[in-house]
């Protein structure tokens, strides 16, 4: 699950922009997730990072970063209950095709 964005990225004024990815090795059956928003000046506003132990398939990894990431609960209750979100269902057709492909 990939949710980087090409650097230098122009963010339109008022909006901010949110990257995450992962890091995950088969070997040690670990990963790392992070995720970072900034404004549209590319001035960090948010910032977190964590460790995941025993993680055994990219699978579990990317489910792993995905409940990471959905702390931004208006964008999971956008996918789970589109009609309360209108304002949102450009991200949550987003979310939702990744979500497809990961299921794939």
């Amino acid at each position: 699950m990939k949710g980087a964005t090409q650097e230098n990225q122009a963010v339109p004024g008022g909006w901010v922009l949110c990257e995450f990815d992962m890091d995950w090795s088969k070997r040690h059956d670990t990963m790392g997730a992070a995720w970072i928003v900034k404004d549209e000046n590319g001035r960090v506003l948010e910032h977190s990072r964590r460790a995941f132990s025993d993680v055994k398939t990219v699978g579990e990894a990317k489910l792993r970063v995905w409940l990471f990431v959905s702390t931004f609960g208006d964008f999971v209750e956008a996918v789970e209950k589109p009609i309360s979100w209108p304002a949102l269902q450009y991200e949550a057709s987003e979310i939702k095709r990744e979500l497809q492909a990961f299921e794939a």
